[in-house]
């Protein structure tokens, strides 16, 4: 089971009245606790209200040059389709020493320049899937297997391994994230770069 990286849960602000949902824990499955209603006078003066459309929490945060990111991007085949090319490409992630360490789904990617878009894109830590004895990993592509790492650098099982679910995300001039794709990183490569913990407001 996976590992929630949020801290504290999630929060939805609006007009004084907040929302909080716990993040998943681990051996919890498909559930959580329901979205309850916090009093105001335990309103928390970190939150800003940007509506009841935006996600409040607190995860961890790489800067996405932390990663280099290959060009052009490959495509996997259709599930079950091994001959037939699949629509949803994939961006190989290298470490700064050049070893590929997890895959960046195209998502949204060619649409960086969003109107107000100010920051420079990152990558929010969302869960963890621990070491595991079945091997992880990558896609199938029609010319080939797609790793999802470099197993000579990278545990795929056993002692060593792990990976992190990530949303690759830009920031608008509001503060307020815009998710463009998701990413799947070797965990030994996401600590090496040593991630933050901030406050994200997504939509």
């Amino acid at each position: 089971m996976p590992t929630s990286l949020v801290v504290n849960g999630f929060t939805i602000f609006n007009n004084r009245e907040i929302l909080t949902v716990a993040g998943r824990k681990e051996g919890m499955g498909n559930s959580s606790e329901p979205m309850v209603k916090v009093e105001d006078e335990q309103d928390d003066n970190s939150l800003t209200d940007y509506g009841p459309n935006v996600l409040q929490f607190d995860a961890p945060v790489l800067p996405a040059e932390s990663f280099n990111m290959h060009v052009p991007p490959v495509n996997p085949c259709l599930q079950g389709e091994t001959n037939s090319i699949g629509k949803q490409a994939v961006y190989r992630l290298s470490d700064q020493n050049k070893k590929q360490c997890g895959l960046l789904y195209e998502g949204l990617l060619p649409d960086l320049n969003i109107p107000g878009g100010h920051m420079r894109p990152s990558l929010v830590g969302i869960a963890k899937h621990g070491e595991s004895k079945v091997a992880y990993t990558g896609l199938k592509g029609v010319h080939g297997d797609i790793p999802l790492f470099d197993r000579s650098v990278y545990e795929s099982s056993g002692v060593g391994s792990g990976v992190v679910d990530a949303l690759f995300v830009v920031w608008g001039e509001d503060g307020v994230a815009r998710r463009l794709s998701v990413a799947r990183i070797h965990a030994k490569a996401w600590v090496a770069a040593k991630p933050e913990v901030r406050r994200i407001a997504i939509v």
